[in-house]
């Protein structure tokens, strides 16, 4: 069997993040049944804002180069855990929720530029993002009993996705294989932005 072209990929990346539309499931932990640290992983799968993110992050890495696809991967994981782990133990009265949406678009935005950014660029993004977002999750399993393997699922999940969004985006170099995948860092930031004006709605 022959490998999938370049435009099927394309193809299976684009309906993956144009699924991303549908709303956010919710702002807790998923309860999916089979133990905390899967519980981690569903929430990632179900949670828009951060599911986004990391695709969007991984494309920006790709777009960078393989140095900088690299330190970006290797970054995110611990910022996001490290940040769950915080957002566990410290109560904040900010209102945070406009974050992941500013993110989300600021991300977007730069994939589709491609401004070229250093190398090393793409993975201080990825710690301070990752540090924001694992603190909101971190927050989001404030009711649960075992909130550490539930911030390891999440992470791994994290890790994953963030991994094989790079790998590909790398494989993809070619002129209009790097349009493709700006199209699609457009569409993230067209989706934190409307995230966003979600967020500062006027009350109904």
């Amino acid at each position: 069997m022959s490998p999938p072209s370049t435009r099927a990929r394309l193809t299976s990346a684009a309906l993956a993040i144009g699924l991303l539309t549908a709303p956010s499931a919710s702002a807790h932990l998923v309860n999916s049944g089979v133990g905390p640290f899967y519980d981690g992983i569903a929430h990632l799968f179900l949670t828009v804002e951060d599911l986004v993110l990391v695709i969007a992050l991984g494309l920006l890495g790709a777009l960078a180069g393989k140095p900088a696809a690299r330190g970006l991967v290797l970054a995110l994981p611990p910022a996001w855990l490290a940040g769950a782990l915080a957002g566990r133990q410290i109560t904040l009265t900010l209102a945070l929720d406009f974050v992941p949406a500013i993110g989300i678009l600021a991300i977007g935005l730069l994939v589709a530029i491609d401004p070229r950014l250093p190398a090393p660029a793409p993975a201080l993004l990825a710690m301070v993002l990752g540090l924001l977002h694992g603190f909101l999750n971190g927050r989001a399993m404030a009711g649960t009993a075992t909130p550490f393997p539930a911030a390891l699922g999440i992470v791994a999940a994290v890790a994953t996705v963030c991994l094989l969004v790079a790998a590909l985006g790398v494989s993809l170099q070619q002129p209009s294989q790097r349009i493709a995948l700006r199209v699609l860092g457009s569409w993230a930031a067209a989706i934190g932005l409307l995230s966003l004006a979600w967020q500062v709605r006027p009350p109904a």
